[in-house]
């Protein structure tokens, strides 16, 4: 997880984002209530590592719930910004709802393995490596094209690239502003 953000931060930094590398952080959703709301373009929130029970995301101390996540994310959405959200977890899925916003889109996996197996372990962050790969070869792409570009790269370690968006329009539009 650590080597996946630090990819995540150095293809943002090198497109021209500020950045913020939270460890760790119990304090995440203060951070990302304050993030939704002085934030005035584009704003990136990604986590990779481990989620609690498929019901939220897991710190050294603890865990922060799902519907804690969302709650923030709906009471500080600015509908003027562009917010992408990526999640890499052990065991596949969203920890972020986007019904909210016309401009947010959510990209993560989805698993076929056991999550306590060696294989998934040993896999997590493909996920990470492609997306930062295939966005750095071609920055303005798609969020159509970079779902047809991904999944064969990841379907043989039995991930699936999914997207949500909360306007489907966003589907044909880069992803990077």
């Amino acid at each position: 997880p650590l080597n996946d953000g630090y990819l995540i931060g150095l293809k943002h930094h090198r497109l021209g984002f500020k950045v913020m590398y939270l460890y760790n952080s119990g304090r995440f959703t203060t951070f990302l209530d304050f993030f939704l709301k002085y934030t005035t373009q584009a704003l990136t929130v990604f986590y990779s590592g481990r989620e609690h029970n498929t019901e939220g995301i897991e710190f050294k101390d603890g865990f922060l719930s799902k519907n804690s996540i969302n709650e923030v994310i709906s009471k500080n959405t600015n509908k003027d910004v562009h917010v992408m959200f990526i999640t890499d977890t052990l065991g596949g899925g969203s920890i972020f709802d986007i019904n909210n916003s016309p401009n947010m889109i959510s990209f993560y996996v989805e698993k076929t393995g056991d999550v306590d197996s060696k294989e998934v372990k040993k896999t997590h962050g493909i996920f990470t490596y492609y997306f930062c790969k295939i966005t750095s070869e071609c920055p303005s792409i798609s969020t159509n094209r970079l779902v047809e570009r991904i999944n064969p790269s990841i379907s043989r370690f039995g991930e699936m690239f999914k997207c949500e968006v909360a306007n489907s329009e966003q589907c044909e539009k880069p992803i990077f502003f």
